[in-house]
């Protein structure tokens, strides 16, 4: 039988069920994660997703650029869409560009990216302008990317220009999928700054005992308290009505901010490097120096991996883009730079592992940090909180280290 990544390694980029002719593998979850599974009756061991996937393959496959990137600040000139984007809109002009460029040259295409759908996320093609609010603002889950590398071929054979969106992971996936295959059409691929993976079971136990009418979730994050303290969920419910939760009151959102729970391949990821095989690389520029008024809705960080980028980006009309310097982009964006986390071992494994059977209020202390140690005298809580502290402490002078190093190297 093929070894696919462990579950400490596996990203859940799905690039095995994709390569498997047979329908061998599926996924299913675990813990709130999706893990692959190979069904023995349909495997022929032809261990094309061993030798595929990105954590065990002994190739020589290189997920990297070998040239100098470059960062700008970016916001969209439209109020309307800088309002309705995780950032500055960097990431819905430039789709709107690629159609609009692509329309003017009589060539067929379309762009790929995740949207939420209903209480999950999945990656869908679009083909207009019209679409791309679909694809716009973060999602704090991972999608359903099944199938879409082969559709992303299928597309370039037909000699579509594609824009493929997505976690670095994902998009790693796609150009190893692509490799050696031939294709007239035009592939452009930008990914994100991407914090890690948080279980999908913290959600379940959120709708569960708070958010029991929750039927589709809208958005994790607008800005009606500004771009900085965006997050907050909104959702549907079964009647319709629109709801908003703030951060304060949804344990998943809490939960996520604290980075204890994530996919266990997000604590020590082999992508968050500067230079990517991407085109480009999409996120917030937390730390942004420019003044409130220039920030309040939002500045995007984006970082042109190549020439082709760069070109593609000076040429979008719709939006100001200025070169910054990694010295004021870096300090508060160290998933950029740095895939290693030590608050990953906050959560002891058995817990996470029996998430779903302890008590409510015992989860929501352990995951959000709300012990109130000294104001409801529970100070059976200490050791956590202590131990807590320290692996902040770790993590802070660990990123320090690598920033001053990368820094040192770019500027």
């Amino acid at each position: 039988m093929p070894e696919l990544a462990s579950f400490k390694n596996c990203t859940g980029c799905r690039l095995c069920q994709d390569v498997c002719a047979h329908g061998a593998i599926s996924f299913e979850s675990k813990y709130g994660f999706s893990y692959p599974h190979i069904d023995k009756e349909k495997c022929i061991n032809c261990n094309l997703c061993e030798s595929m996937c990105p954590e065990t393959s002994s190739s020589n496959y290189d997920k990297f650029n070998r040239i100098d990137s470059v960062p700008y600040a970016v916001w969209s000139k439209e109020e309307k869409i800088r309002k309705v984007s995780a950032s500055g809109g960097a990431f819905a002009e430039l789709a709107a560009s690629f159609f609009q460029q692509c329309k003017g040259s009589n060539k067929p295409c379309c762009v790929i990216g995740a949207t939420i759908d209903g209480k999950k996320v999945r990656h869908i093609v679009i083909n207009s302008e019209t679409e791309i609010s679909l694809l716009q603002g973060t999602k704090y889950l991972q999608s359903d990317i099944g199938g879409i590398y082969k559709a992303t071929l299928r597309y370039l054979i037909r000699g579509y220009s594609v824009l493929f969106s997505g976690l670095p992971c994902q998009v790693n996936a796609l150009y190893k999928y692509l490799a050696n295959k031939e294709y007239n059409g035009y592939l452009m691929t930008c990914d994100l700054i991407c914090n890690g993976v948080p279980s999908s079971q913290i959600l379940d136990l959120d709708i569960k005992y708070n958010l029991p009418d929750l039927e589709s979730i809208i958005s994790f994050r607008d800005k009606i308290s500004g771009w900085e303290n965006s997050l907050a969920l909104t959702y549907k419910n079964k009647y319709g009505k629109c709801i908003r939760v703030p951060i304060e009151e949804s344990l998943f959102l809490n939960a996520f901010r604290k980075n204890f729970f994530m996919r266990n391949s997000c604590y020590n990821c082999n992508y968050c490097h500067i230079e990517r095989k991407c085109d480009f690389t999409l996120g917030d520029w937390w730390g942004c120096n420019y003044p409130k008024e220039r920030k309040k809705d939002g500045v995007s960080l984006v970082v042109c991996h190549n020439q082709k980028a760069e070109t593609f980006l000076k040429n979008i009309g719709n939006i100001h883009c200025y070169k910054i310097k990694w010295k004021e982009c870096l300090p508060y964006n160290p998933r950029l730079f740095c895939g290693k986390r030590f608050i990953g071992y906050t959560i002891p494994s058995i817990v996470k592992k029996n998430l779903l059977s302890l008590n409510y209020n015992t989860v929501r202390r352990l995951l959000t940090s709300e012990m109130n140690i000294i104001t409801e005298k529970r100070f059976w809580w200490l050791p956590f909180k202590v131990w807590q502290i320290f692996l902040q402490k770790v993590e802070y002078v660990y990123r320090k280290k690598m920033l001053t190093n990368v820094l040192k190297q770019y500027e």
